[in-house]
């Protein structure tokens, strides 16, 4: 009976957009278009092997997602089962038997006894480090074309059909009317405070606006550490853009607004906020860091008189990850804050 090694692969899922996409790797050896993954240490929970090998191979930092209670295999799926586990977290999805040839770890015949577990990444953009591999994030037609194992096409293809309501299932149901109308009127203090331009405000006006901040921040904050985000499904679309523009206001407080990005990045996960709200919190953020932003959404005046958007990271791409949140090209975007404001003299 050939070896036995007990291996862990993850399929990781993020939303983009308004779409979950897959992450892929391509191994130098075993071809494009794999999960990441690799045989598990001495003594080393499978899970914990699905982490580390998420996290080496892709960079990412990754939440693995409980297993539904119910989690059966495509039919078409090629290897067995290779024992029940019980429904506890962090345990595998499914864990199966897959023959190995020889390699340079093993050389002789083998099975992998492989714990496959499904994770997610919340913020796609920027991973934590380098990771080992190419890696990309990828739609279901693009799976179509890949040319990788069937056995990781078929499962891919099932969990891409299963995983958006699983996701959407986690979300706040709850509907908060009182919630909602009291983020309208703070956003409506909000607007207020800023109806004279900064650089014409005096004194007085100067200390009111940051009052209203102050005030809108510590708010906010007691929302989010007794209900997380206020998301759609909790507060309506409204409702859950007054919180966002209290969280881009919030930052004389950057600690809360780290904090709301956390949080908003989870509800754009489960399908509950809007993907371009988290793009120009993630952008102010990096701003204030001194660090350069992914979508450009965030801009200063120029030396020529004009606007410019503060350093980007990999500014070819830009347009293309806009355009997947759905925002306009920045050109576009950069000629409507031109025609729009003035940098001051």
């Amino acid at each position: 009976m050939p070896v036995a090694h007990p291996t862990a692969s993850t399929f990781v899922f993020a939303r983009i957009g308004n779409d979950l996409r897959l992450g892929v790797i391509t191994h130098p050896r075993l071809g494009d278009g794999m999960a990441p993954g690799g045989h598990c240490y001495t003594d080393e929970h499978p899970a914990d092997a699905a982490l580390r090998g998420l996290r080496d191979e892709t960079g990412h930092q990754g939440r693995l997602l409980s297993a539904p209670s119910r989690r059966t295999l495509p039919e078409s799926y090629p290897h067995p089962l290779a024992a029940q586990h019980p429904q506890a977290e962090l345990e595998p999805w499914w864990t199966v038997r897959i023959p190995a040839s020889a390699d340079t770890q093993h050389p002789e015949r083998h099975t992998h006894v492989e714990h496959i577990f499904v994770a997610v990444v919340e913020r796609p953009f920027g991973p934590a480090a380098e990771g080992e591999h190419p890696f990309r994030w990828i739609t279901p037609e693009e799976l179509s074309t890949l040319q990788t194992p069937d056995d990781m096409r078929i499962l891919a293809t099932h969990l891409f059909q299963e995983l958006p309501t699983l996701l959407e299932g986690t979300r706040g149901l709850r509907r908060d009317e009182a919630l909602r109308q009291e983020l309208l009127r703070r956003q409506k203090a909000d607007q207020e405070a800023r109806a004279i331009p900064v650089t014409h405000m005096n004194e007085a006006d100067r200390a009111k606006l940051l009052s209203v901040e102050d005030d809108n921040t510590a708010w906010l904050h007691g929302v989010l550490r007794e209900r997380g985000w206020p998301g759609w499904s909790t507060v309506g679309r409204d409702g859950a853009a007054a919180a966002w523009l209290l969280a881009q206001h919030a930052d004389r407080h950057p600690q809360v607004q780290a904090r709301c990005a956390d949080l908003l990045a989870a509800a754009v996960l489960h399908g509950d906020a809007e993907p371009s709200h988290l793009a120009y919190l993630e952008d102010r953020l990096a701003v204030a860091r001194q660090q350069p932003q992914w979508f450009g959404t965030q801009f200063r005046a120029g030396g020529d008189g004009g606007w410019e958007p503060f350093p980007l990271q990999d500014p070819d791409g830009v347009d293309e990850r806009r355009a997947v949140i759905g925002l306009e090209p920045l050109a576009k975007y950069a000629q409507r804050i031109a025609d729009t404001y003035k940098p001051s003299q």
